[in-house]
């Protein structure tokens, strides 16, 4: 039986605020501080800090792994997601006259590493249908000509959650890998790679695995690492030379051939403890009791006669919720008036998609309490009457 009790003790921010924008930023829980509290102090005294010495033993490689459905070998350390999606672009087949299929709406980083000109991939998008992206229309965009499938497994605006087997499924026909930014679920909603034929994921820990920006992990199919030279090299990503006369690299047999250099330690080891916390309460209980809170949260919305793009379906929605509301700047700023702080709202995002103009993004979390909800829902309620 999960305690959210003492959970919420890990989380002194639930003491001065309810706190409902994960999809921007998680707090730090206390073990995560105390982690590299522990970092600095031991910098300080003894200058040994490398995470492979043993602070913690891996980096957190292991615990990222289960809770992706991989192997620990199949992980390796990224600054951000970004990085994680540009050494995969990096690596696929780009050749002339190749496509990639993503969406309409992705979030920048995940399109831009296929955006470069050279050697002149071309990108399909496939436009979303009312903050939803159908199958069918997925299927049709993909040939014996594209190298990849590109796609954030949760929207970063409304939270739509795409069926990665069956996009899986879809790439591989064709002989394409899928490629998954996962930084809106990862920590959040369950993810097996390997049931779900994922090629690659990637994913900072900023958000949903409530940990210091600069750490994140990159999830290479086994099956695929030797077949990939890495895009970058230095001194993590080779194990020496295995030709001196021609210099001649050789390369670790996981995934580290995919790490460059030092990796941020001190985050590292905050964002270790941080998983260790969310694997104790169990990831099938956090994804449920967090589809569980923006149920309850969209149902009262939509009686309230509002509009919410986010699918109400179990399986096509996560974290994430976006609803529509007359001025949702200062429907906001009230918000954060009682203490209560989303993730908020802003004119911009109607670029990405005219379904996300006059909206508003709430992300809650495991710890979060439905009491906390129905506070946002009166404060809402209140400022729309």
């Amino acid at each position: 039986m999960v305690d959210l009790g003492k959970i919420r003790e890990q989380f002194p921010i639930t003491k001065e605020k309810v706190y409902l924008a994960h999809a921007s930023r998680g707090p730090l829980p206390v073990c995560g501080a105390e982690a590299i509290q522990r970092y600095v102090h031991d910098s300080m005294h003894s200058g040994l800090t490398l995470v492979d010495a043993g602070v913690p033993a891996d980096g957190g490689r292991a615990l990222f792994a289960r809770l992706v459905g991989a192997e620990r070998d199949e992980i390796a350390f990224v600054e951000n997601t970004s990085v994680g999606l540009n050494i995969a672009a990096g690596v696929v087949d780009r050749s002339k006259g190749s496509n990639v299929v993503t969406t309409d709406y992705e979030y920048s980083s995940v399109t831009y590493p296929f955006l470069r000109r050279e050697p002149g991939v071309k990108v399909r998008f496939v436009e979303n249908v009312d903050g939803v992206v159908p199958l069918g229309d997925m299927e049709k965009a993909v040939d014996d000509e594209t190298v990849a499938v590109v796609v954030s497994h949760v929207h970063w605006l409304n939270g739509f959650r795409h069926d990665l087997r069956a996009l899986a499924e879809i790439a591989h026909e064709h002989g394409a890998y899928l490629i998954v930014d996962a930084i809106q679920s990862a920590g959040a909603m369950k993810i097996d790679v390997k049931r779900n034929g994922v090629d690659f994921l990637t994913a900072g820990c900023y958000k949903w695995l409530l940990s210091p920006p600069g750490s994140g992990y990159l999830y290479v199919r086994g099956e695929l690492i030797g077949d990939f030279e890495p895009p970058l090299a230095g001194w993590r990503s080779t194990s020496g030379v295995s030709d001196r006369d021609h210099m001649t690299l050789k390369y670790p047999d996981d995934a580290r051939r995919f790490e460059v250099g030092a990796p941020a330690y001190i985050s590292l080891v905050a964002a270790a403890e941080a998983m260790k916390l969310l694997l104790d309460a169990g990831i099938d209980f956090v994804e449920e009791r967090i589809l569980m809170l923006t149920g309850r949260l969209g149902d009262a919305l939509r009686d309230m006669g509002l509009h919410v793009t986010t699918p109400e379906a179990d399986s096509s929605r996560s974290g994430i919720l976006n609803f529509r509301v007359d001025q949702p700047q200062r429907v906001v700023e009230e918000l954060k008036v009682k203490g209560i702080i989303p993730c908020g709202a802003r004119p911009d995002w109607a670029r990405c998609s005219p379904i996300f103009r006059s909206t508003m993004r709430v992300a809650p979390h495991f710890y979060n309490t439905v009491e906390e909800i129905d506070a946002f829902i009166d404060v809402v309620r209140e400022a729309t009457s």
